[in-house]
């Protein structure tokens, strides 16, 4: 009768132990289920679309260097897959003048693809350092218009972004083509209620870059051969007799000035509302350095006539008349050479 009892308080305990441990694992059951049945709730991070864009550049013209402006003919093609719209897309560096009205959407299985003719009004920084020697990019940049790069990222179709074979820009040469797809960060997030007010607007940015060149002897010839002959006719002051003709030497020297400075104003024109310093402004005042000094020539020889010393005077002279117009075409050579 006693082992009895003592057996059914020891299954009584067994039994209790056995309810607390199942409760415990219970509890913890649930709590997983739970936490993770809220957690498939909460919204998953998507992997954005990919857009192939591409570009084909039938023209360019209107080149203004001076404004930094340019226009571009081209087609612009898309093709993804999925529920975005990259139809929506603006030009970042200038504006579309002219978009094809006609959406000539097109699906090939899961993809789907779109194409516009288009011309597009455009500007950049141009360097005019060097110039009329200088090398530019002319670029046309592509955003779309809604999507950012949590939703839509760009993929250059490099093999098909080309320009037309027959594309001619005046007196530019095109030296390389340039196909690339950059995040550009704007320091604002454009007032979105979507996005929190420090957080900073991302886009995939397309960018179609034409790498020129503005070489060639007939170009710089163009550009200086006023200024070289109004250099000429100033070094002509070395042949004038100073004895009998003082006035002609001078006269000689500012009508090459006044040639001259003609010459910068026309050379400036073309780039006037860019304020730097070009090759054709060293090379210009190079031109007024060496008239300058073809003035100072004419005052040291007549101040020798004056003197006396008339041999000396001439020598001075003919020393001049080799050694300014070499020095002024080495002087021209050396800056040239180093801007290119």
């Amino acid at each position: 009768m006693e082992s009895n009892k003592k057996k059914s308080c020891m299954m009584t305990s067994i039994m209790r132990i056995f309810s607390i441990h199942l409760y415990f694992f219970l509890s913890i059951l649930l709590v997983f289920v739970f936490s993770s049945d809220a957690l498939s709730k909460e919204p998953r991070h998507q992997k954005p679309a990919e857009v192939t864009i591409g570009l084909y550049i039938m023209d360019v013209y209107d080149l203004d260097v001076g404004k930094g402006t340019y226009t571009v003919d081209f087609y612009i093609w898309f093709k993804w897959k999925g529920d975005v719209n990259p139809r929506n897309f603006e030009i970042m560096n200038g504006y579309l003048a002219y978009k094809a009205k006609q959406d000539n959407l097109s699906t090939y299985g899961d993809y789907h693809n779109v194409s516009y003719r288009c011309r597009a009004n455009l500007h950049s920084r141009f360097d005019l350092s060097s110039y009329p020697w200088d090398k530019q990019i002319i670029s046309i940049h592509v955003e779309d218009e809604d999507d950012d790069i949590e939703k839509l990222i760009y993929v250059p179709d490099v093999e098909n972004s080309k320009i037309h074979t027959g594309l001619n820009i005046n007196d530019w040469t095109i030296n390389a083509l340039n196909v690339y797809i950059t995040d550009h960060i704007y320091e604002t997030n454009f007032g979105k209620p979507s996005r929190s007010l420090d957080e900073k607007a991302t886009y995939s940015r397309f960018t179609f870059d034409i790498h020129l060149d503005h070489k060639g002897f007939n170009l710089f010839l163009k550009t200086f051969l006023a200024l070289f002959i109004s250099v000429a006719i100033a070094f002509l002051t070395f042949l004038i007799h100073p004895k009998h003709y003082a006035a002609p030497r001078f006269s000689v020297c500012v009508t090459g000035m006044f040639g001259a400075v003609s010459s910068h104003i026309v050379v400036s024109q073309r780039i006037f509302e860019r304020p730097v310093l070009t090759l054709a402004d060293y090379v210009h005042f190079l031109g007024f350095f060496f008239i300058f000094l073809s003035i100072l020539e004419s005052c040291v020889v007549l101040k020798l006539y004056h003197d006396g010393r008339d041999g000396k005077a001439r020598r001075f002279d003919l020393w001049s008349v080799y050694l300014f117009p070499v020095v002024f075409l080495i002087s021209v050579i050396i800056g040239a050479s180093i801007s290119k």
